[in-house]
């Protein structure tokens, strides 16, 4: 009885071991077909996405959408920190540039949507004359932007839209140096508009005469070269020293003239690297 028993169990057991061994070749046979589908749908969806075009570009017939082309170009996606009050709805009457009417106001709030705390990002500011503004030309009418352009100053001239300050360009960003007068929260008061009505602003950073006027550069470096008259010379080292001023004979001697040469640098020489 006890093998009878057994060997029933046996034979269970192998019956059981069949129906599992079916149930995983059948999954496997399913994962193969879904594998299959999957491969399929993914060659559909970039299918699609390869030969895919905009409403504009299908009307048009043309070989390839724009959209996607710019999309490629890693295009940069920027969000305004705040927006602008001015009393210009509209172009039309706006000055051109901020010096035209420095005492027209404006006001730029800093968005809650950037900083939680907007007033604390100010913090420092009002220690500063004056401030650049870089904002967007959002209300610009031109859809492609042109390499020569016309300004005013030119009187009917063209010229390299990049040795102007028109607005329309590549990428529509202006730049205005105003007068800062006052803060309030995150409110900045200033003057020297030139801007529309809730024009969007991208960027702000105080103007610094040190590292803003060339002609500040020009005098830091001045400044610098003279710096050298406080040198001594060693005793008993020969050459030209600066700061070496004894001549037997009451001429002018060649430390003088070096030192003259410093604290009129040649034209010809650059202020930055001094390169020829």
């Amino acid at each position: 009885m006890e093998r009878d028993a057994l060997e029933n169990e046996f034979y269970k057991l192998r019956n059981e071991l069949k129906v599992a061994r079916s149930e995983i070749s059948n999954l496997r046979q399913q994962i193969r077909s879904l594998k299959y589908t999957q491969d399929k749908h993914i060659e559909e969806v970039q299918s699609k996405i390869n030969n895919w075009k905009c409403l504009d570009c299908k009307l048009n017939d043309k070989s390839s959408c724009n959209v996607l082309q710019e999309d490629e170009n890693d295009n940069i996606v920027l969000e305004p920190i705040g927006y602008i009050s001015t009393e210009f709805p509209v172009k039309k009457g706006i000055p051109r540039q901020p010096t035209l009417c420095p005492q027209l106001l404006g006001k730029l709030t800093i968005s809650k949507n950037v900083f939680t705390n907007p007033e604390h990002a100010l913090e420092g500011l009002i220690e500063y004359s004056h401030m650049w503004i870089l904002f967007h030309f959002n209300r610009n009418e031109s859809k492609h932007a042109l390499a020569k352009v016309s300004p005013p100053r030119l009187k009917g001239d063209k010229t390299g839209v990049f040795a102007t300050r028109s607005p329309h360009r590549p990428s529509p960003i202006g730049l205005s140096l105003v007068r800062i007068h006052c803060i309030e929260g995150s409110t900045i008061y200033f003057s020297g508009v030139d801007m529309l009505d809730k024009t969007p602003v991208l960027d702000i950073k105080p103007y610094i005469p040190q590292y803003d006027d060339p002609s500040e550069q020009e005098l830091e470096i001045n400044r610098d070269l003279l710096g050298v008259k406080n040198m001594t010379v060693p005793p008993g080292s020969p050459g030209i020293y600066p700061g070496n001023r004894e001549d037997p004979d009451g001429e002018e001697s060649d430390e003088e003239q070096v030192m003259k040469s410093l604290v009129h640098p040649l034209p010809q020489v650059c202020i930055y690297c001094f390169c020829d």
